[in-house]
């Protein structure tokens, strides 16, 4: 990979990384607009977390597309930013609108997965007085 190569997987692996964490919080949003900043920041962090985006790359195919065919899905990190390098490459050819559609669409289910997660993990029945809306371990009898 020349130097010129480099500079332009790095240009793409910028634009593909801000695009999705854009389309990332937006869905996150757009499915759960009551929360508080810091905990879409959180799930964002988790849906765009470089194990997610490897495994993204290899659902495409893209961990055996680097370095002359060698499997880079033992690299977590550059398995990672060759998909935010797609992302980027996409937004680049197809146009924003395209690609917005795209990562949308493959985002979605997990976006909703993880908020199913959250809102489980977070406000289980056995733990949740229903009346008062406040964990009933914390009610004082």
């Amino acid at each position: 990979m020349t130097g010129t190569d480099l500079c332009h997987r790095s240009s793409l692996q910028l634009v593909g990384d801000a695009f999705l964490s854009l389309i990332v919080t937006r869905l996150v949003l757009q499915e759960d607009p009551r929360l508080r900043v810091g905990n879409v920041t959180a799930i964002k962090g988790a849906l765009v977390a470089n194990r997610v985006l490897a495994c993204l790359a290899a659902a495409y195919g893209l961990h055996y597309a680097h370095s002359r065919g060698v499997d880079t899905w033992q690299n977590v990190r550059v398995s990672a930013d060759l998909f935010e390098a797609f992302c980027g490459a996409v937004c680049s050819s197809r146009g924003d609108s395209v690609c917005q559609m795209w990562l949308t669409d493959l985002y979605r289910p997990l976006v909703k997965k993880v908020l199913d997660i959250q809102r489980t993990a977070f406000y289980a029945p056995s733990t949740l007085d229903l009346n008062r809306g406040v964990p009933a371990s914390s009610i004082a009898l």
